[in-house]
């Protein structure tokens, strides 16, 4: 510190107001100082711990008083300088505190620690430009700060520089592959990233996270399937993308490199090149075993991950005739493999192959009881825990949900027929987070409601971010809740109260809410008010809603060539339509607009391409239709949420709209970049006129909500 040294007079006296003030002996600090003030007023430093002592006793006013005294007396004296920063933040003046902490550091060049400080109060005021500079400044005075490192890496990705935060995060990764909050940060930066180029390096990381459990592994899917596409190593199943092509004996080095089977067990394939690789590949293996059964032990890790991966995408993949006269025969073989002997590597590979076809549990009821060895049983573990396991439990977990209401409403009737039969997503893994204290106590004697929460991905995720909340979660599908009250049992999570009943009929919950949630779920309803009203009847005072809605401007165009292609051949929604719907709009030439569909990740699952095309009920909204609802039920937009590439992009169109908060902007935004909101708008709101802070803003902000 560069503050003037204590006169003699004083400076015994100075020394006891420090000692004082570290043991929080306010009083005594405060006599002593007086002491020290009355035996030279001049003295800066004095001044300055007079301000910090009323200011840790938050006399802001006063402390403001005195340290403005300091800084009269000497301009450069830092420890003034921060303190009159700290008061500034503590009233919430923001950008000015840090006006003043600036001023500080640039005295005190080598203060790790309030470079830090000064990085973190930026970022969450959105200034992620000046967090990544002075981060930076940190990381000069202490390279191997690996939390330094981090943060810097993610300011970077909110300021748009996904490129550099991914660099930043392999690093980190390479060097401590153990480090789980940096793989989950990293995941979350990896989505919608595509290679176009191989990279060994991001090759070496995609696989440590694949082989990390508590990560949200579905973040990896563009980048892996990417990779796969430039990957030299997978030349030999890019081959297979020609239905054509006679396969040779170098596909079998191919199909035991463990970054294929690695992926299929944990990614989803959102790729038409090598979805046709992995469907053409698979009828061979079908329509050719002469060929494989040679290499039966070679391929089985291969065949259950591709038999897991298929069951996710609920067998989605085109079948010919010849195919299904092949499985036809197929499982007749394997049902009379049931109750006679151990099973040997040629009949657990066309186990695996048969399972890639439909689900096991269809085969045969005494499917379960196939012999095999333990070593066999352990290689097909993941199959067998999805194929046989999970449903059999859901089974069960479906008789003991409770309901709140009666499904009445013929239309959510409907809905909820469609996903009994096909409730999505058939999600696998997820993500931790490593939290602070701050944030864990944040989330206290919070309730939060889940208004349609589907298979449980969403309120399951809040327990990472906001795990002492109370969460209730509500969906009209017992089979959907029953797979995310099965997902809830596998990570000992027992704060979500799963009830079954209409959300129109919220109300009969007798219950307020801090927060609610509603995802891609009033859209569905055939007056969507009169979902959103009971919703906002149960929002407490000071709460927040999240919202998220179909967009007319994306859908439109992702979406209506797609649906006039179904109506003009007829397609139904049956599982055999929807597969030959999509190998049509697959044979169509890149440039067609009906082939717009297969640029969502929903084209690429059974259950979601029948929610994305095939929906008996769906409304479209703008923003300034939604702005006109939250004014009739006296709402106001509080956040959208939007990656921060797109942020950036609208704050450089828009700079005097930084927050995204001007709804004639938002739509002005939209009809410019159309495809931004192609999944669905996610907007926040709370009550109009409510300027509280509410405690979970934050994770709001940062998408940890």
């Amino acid at each position: 510190m560069t503050q003037n040294s204590p006169h003699s007079a004083g400076e015994k006296f100075y020394h006891k107001a420090e000692k004082s003030l570290s043991n929080q002996k306010f009083a005594e600090a405060e006599a002593h100082i007086a002491e020290a003030i009355a035996a030279d007023q001049t003295n800066s430093a004095y001044w300055g711990l007079l301000g910090k002592i009323w200011y840790d006793q938050n006399r802001y006013d006063e402390a403001k008083d005195a340290i403005t005294m300091a800084l009269q007396l000497n301009t450069q004296n830092d420890y003034a300088l921060e303190t009159m920063g700290n008061i500034l933040l503590k009233q919430k003046q923001m950008l000015e505190g840090l006006a003043w902490l600036e001023k500080a550091y640039d005295i005190q060049k080598n203060n790790t620690a309030l470079a830090l400080k000064i990085a973190r109060h930026y970022f969450h005021e959105e200034k992620f430009s000046k967090a990544a500079f002075y981060t930076n400044e940190a990381i000069k005075l202490n390279p191997h700060d690996i939390d330094a490192k981090t943060f810097m890496a993610t300011s970077f990705y909110h300021m748009g520089d996904r490129n550099s935060a991914l660099n930043i995060y392999s690093e980190i990764i390479l060097k401590d592959p153990e480090n789980l909050n940096v793989k989950s940060s990293l995941a979350h930066c990896y989505q919608f990233y595509r290679h176009t180029e191989f990279s060994e390096t991001a090759r070496k990381v995609i696989l440590i996270c694949l082989k990390t459990e508590r990560l949200a592994h579905r973040y990896l899917s563009q980048p892996w399937v990417s990779l796969l596409l430039v990957d030299p190593d997978f030349e030999a199943l890019r081959r297979f993308e020609n239905p054509h092509h006679t396969r040779d004996s170098d596909i079998i080095p191919c199909l035991q490199n463990e970054f294929l089977p690695l992926g299929l067990e944990h990614v989803y394939v959102t790729n038409i090149c090598v979805e046709r690789s992995l469907e053409h590949l698979r009828r061979d293996l079908l329509l050719n075993w002469d060929f494989y059964k040679d290499y039966a032990r070679d391929i089985i890790p291969f065949l259950n991950s591709l038999a897991t991966f298929c069951w996710f995408n609920e067998f989605v993949f085109y079948q010919n005739q010849n195919e299904k006269d092949a499985i036809h025969k197929l499982e007749t073989d394997i049902i009379a493999l049931i109750g006679n002997g151990e099973l040997n590597d040629e009949q657990v590979a066309q186990l695996c192959l048969l399972a890639s076809y439909k689900p096991l549990l269809d085969v045969h009821h005494d499917i379960a009881t196939i012999k095999m060895s333990k070593k066999h049983s352990y290689e097909l573990r993941s199959l067998l825990k999805a194929q046989i396991k999970d449903p059999l439990r859901e089974k069960e977990i479906g008789k003991t949900i409770p309901g709140f209401t009666d499904i009445s409403d013929e239309t959510s009737k409907a809905v909820r027929a469609m996903y009994e039969g096909r409730p999505y997503p058939r999600w696998r893994t997820l993500g931790k987070l490593i939290l602070t204290e701050d944030m864990l106590r944040k989330s206290e004697n919070l309730d939060l409601l889940v208004a349609g929460c589907g298979t449980g991905h969403e309120p399951i995720q809040y327990t990472v971010s906001i795990p002492r909340a109370k969460i209730t979660a509500i969906d009209l599908s017992i089979a959907s809740m029953s797979y995310g009250k099965r997902m809830a049992e596998e990570y000992n999570i027992t704060n979500i109260d799963f009830r079954h009943g209409d959300l129109m009929k919220v109300a009969d919950l007798n219950k307020s809410f801090d927060v609610i949630t509603s995802s891609g779920v009033l859209h569905h309803l055939k007056e969507p008010e009169k979902g959103f009203a009971p919703l906002v009847k149960i929002l407490k005072p000071g709460g927040r809603m999240s919202i998220s809605l179909y967009s007319r401007y994306a859908r439109t165009n992702l979406l209506d060539p797609a649906s006039d292609h179904i109506r003009a051949k007829g397609y139904t929604k049956s599982e055999d339509d929807i597969r030959e719907f999509r190998n049509d709009i697959m044979n169509l030439p890149d440039d067609d607009l009906r082939r717009l569909c297969t640029t969502t990740s929903d084209f690429f699952t059974l259950s979601e391409c029948t929610d994305l095309l095939f929906h008996v009920q769906e409304h479209r909204y703008t923003f300034l239709q939604i702005r006109d609802l939250a004014e009739k039920y006296n709402l106001e937009l509080h956040h959208v949420t939007v990656e921060g590439d797109v942020r950036k992009l609208y704050q450089d169109m828009f700079p005097d709209d930084p927050q995204m908060l001007k709804w004639e902007y938002l739509n002005e935004f939209e009809k410019q970049h159309p495809m931004t909101f192609a999944a669905m708008y996610k907007t926040w709101f709370k009550h109009k006129g409510d300027t509280s802070t509410h405690p979970l803003d934050g994770h709001i902000k940062i998408g940890l909500l």
